[in-house]
């Protein structure tokens, strides 16, 4: 009866996981205690880091992009780039735009939003996976 249950258990934990799981020990229930997890495959690669520069225009963003490579596998090659511009005070949300994009370099448009000076641009590039690189952020400097 323990060792089904047992059993059912590690069956269902699997499930959830996403993963085998090999249980060591005894073919005792009472002396197989340890089990560890082996992942059934490697979680998807993230996107390169982009490298962001953001201009102010009047009252609009100039973004520039590039990315160090530009991978060959199509699950880690960026596809979106989420870009949002922070205004200095608080009480204003920041304004956030997708953009498609198809090259490893570009610029894009994006309006600056509500708020004053100094404005900060953050910026993170996806697959078309839905996975994120790391965030970057630099600063807004007047054109």
């Amino acid at each position: 009866m323990v060792r089904a249950l047992r059993e059912r258990l590690i069956a269902a934990l699997a499930a959830i996981v996403g993963a085998v799981i090999l249980v060591t020990g005894g073919s005792d229930a009472a002396r197989a205690t340890s089990a560890t997890l082996v992942a059934a495959h490697a979680p998807p690669p993230v996107p390169p880091t982009p490298k962001v520069a953001a201009t102010r225009v009047g009252a609009r963003v100039r973004i520039t992009y590039s990315f160090a490579v530009w991978p060959r596998n199509l699950d880690r090659r960026p596809v979106l780039l989420l870009t949002s511009v922070k205004a200095s005070e608080p009480r204003y949300s920041p304004y956030m735009k997708r953009h498609r994009i198809s090259s490893q370099k570009g610029t894009l448009w994006q309006p600056l939003g509500l708020g004053s000076a100094p404005f900060k641009l953050f910026a993170a590039a996806y697959s078309r996976l839905g996975r994120s690189s790391p965030t970057v952020s630099t600063r807004v400097t007047n054109g």
